[in-house]
């Protein structure tokens, strides 16, 4: 499968501050934040390279790449009733570590789902990042929210539970027990996660992204991105929520990552991305 396109724009990236800073936007189009053309770019450029497995992706031609957009649209949820849902903070998630950070997914959450409805627990993505013939375990963490205040105080909260030895060594028999053995990463992997493995050596290899989504003011009151107002008011805006994350109580023998992507309305981008799934599931 072809690289994605990108479409995100870089705000601010700070690799050096403990957790690690990237603030990433949609932009302005024609004097309006891009809702539409953000939406556009999740489902129709993206879907299938958040569902496929690699066996899948591989073996994806233009004659199965309609049926096979049909039928990941299905997967995703098939109800009227998806403002609670949180598939596409998870795509949306997918797609900033593969374009920032150039991880690969190891295992797709909704390819494996029992019922097209259910919500499957455990971290939010699961990636790797080749580092030679060694790989880093990276387990993402995602809040599709509009408020910055709520999105941290929850995440905050379930990360000290998710990197607590039961729940680990429980997500990593699910993990090994979804690979797609035609991943080239998949025995590697394996080894890496066993239950046989120390967690010592294993958080060395462990990075965690922690992706929340906001109602931006900064986002609502401009109509372009490239002033020196926008970019003085948004990085201020991006610094105190990173201050108010760091703040907190937050696993230390990982390496956590804080993303944030400011959006200009959270009801309007869901509706957009709703309505597309609809218009695919009715193919």
């Amino acid at each position: 499968m072809a690289d994605l396109p990108e479409f995100l724009a870089k705000r601010h990236r700070d690799d050096v501050c403990t957790p690690t800073l990237l603030g990433v936007c949609a932009g302005y189009e024609g004097g309006a934040w891009r809702c539409d053309q953000f939406a556009q770019h999740l489902i129709l450029d993206c879907l299938l390279d958040f569902i496929l497995a690699h066996g899948e992706k591989e073996a994806l031609t233009s004659t199965t790449a309609g049926r096979q957009l049909y039928e990941a649209a299905k997967i995703v949820y098939q109800t009227n009733k998806y403002k609670r849902r949180g598939e596409f903070g998870e795509l949306l998630l997918h797609i900033v570590m593969r374009q920032f950070y150039g991880t690969l997914p190891a295992v797709s959450k909704l390819y494996v789902k029992t019922g097209v409805n259910d919500t499957v627990k455990g971290f939010d993505a699961v990636h790797v990042a080749v580092d030679g013939n060694d790989l880093e375990l990276w387990l993402g963490e995602v809040k599709f929210y509009g408020d910055a205040r709520q999105a941290i105080r929850d995440v905050t909260s379930e990360l000290g539970d998710h990197f607590k030895a039961e729940y680990l060594r429980n997500e990593f028999i699910l993990i090994g027990n979804n690979l797609d053995p035609s991943w080239p990463h998949a025995d590697v992997l394996k080894r890496l996660i066993a239950p046989q493995a120390s967690l010592d050596g294993i958080f060395a290899k462990v990075h965690v992204p922690v992706m929340v989504t906001y109602e931006s003011p900064t986002i609502a009151k401009h109509n372009e991105s490239e002033s020196d107002a926008f970019k003085a008011e948004l990085l201020a805006e991006l610094k105190q929520h990173w201050t108010t994350f760091s703040g907190a109580t937050l696993p230390d023998q990982v390496l956590i990552h804080f993303i944030l992507v400011p959006l200009g309305s959270k009801a309007s981008l869901q509706k957009a991305l709703d309505d597309r799934l609809k218009a695919l599931q009715g193919l």
